[in-house]
């Protein structure tokens, strides 16, 4: 099931993911900081496969095991769009393309669900794709960064999402902060920072 939105390849490192409650994803265009939601891990090592530099799951659960996990991403802004708006809606265009032309194809169906607001009073916007042949649905939490459209994934096993699952997602985009000084931590596309 830990598939989705394209795939995008990073080197991850860090110690002890389970130990971190907030981390920041980076690369040459693109920094933004986050908080794990209370009851979710935080891991930056086992989406690497897939290319999420940091994912999350319900505590006690896995990555490969949780019904419902999260994940961050980043895409880089498509042609054409002018203001954060229309920049999300190519995001989500891009997306339902990839399906459409996949094989076996899928049809999938994308509608906004809600307006977000960041912690640094970003706006974003929540989005809901439904249509997966496996009767699983995402919802994303998009957000436009000076570069690129910076993204949340919520992975659902089901057509609709558990309340915990739902509050994670918006708990997550709630923490969501641009920031300017991502130190790299060695050679990684995302860190894990242990607080106190």
């Amino acid at each position: 099931m830990r598939s989705g939105h394209a795939a995008l390849v990073l080197c991850l490192l860090v110690a002890q993911p389970a130990l971190a409650q907030t981390g920041y994803v980076y690369g040459a265009d693109h920094c933004f900081h986050f908080r794990a939601p209370a009851g979710w891990t935080m891991d930056s090592l086992s989406g690497a496969s897939v290319g999420a530099p940091m994912v999350f799951y319900p505590n006690g659960s896995s990555w490969q095991s949780a019904p419902d996990a999260m994940y961050a991403r980043v895409a880089s802004f498509k042609r054409g769009p002018s203001n954060d708006a229309n920049k999300i809606r190519q995001q989500v265009a891009s997306v339902l393309e990839m399906y459409r032309l996949a094989t076996p194809p899928a049809v999938l169906s994308a509608s906004k669900v809600q307006d977000l607001k960041g912690a640094g009073g970003e706006s974003g916007e929540l989005w809901r794709f439904v249509g997966y042949p496996s009767g699983a649905e995402e919802q994303v939490a998009y957000f436009v960064g000076r570069q690129t459209v910076n993204f949340f994934v919520l992975q659902l096993s089901r057509s609709e999402p558990s309340p915990p699952s739902a509050k994670g997602l918006l708990a997550l985009a709630a923490t969501y902060r641009e920031r300017r000084d991502c130190a790299p931590c060695a050679t990684a596309g995302s860190c894990a920072e242990k607080t106190n």
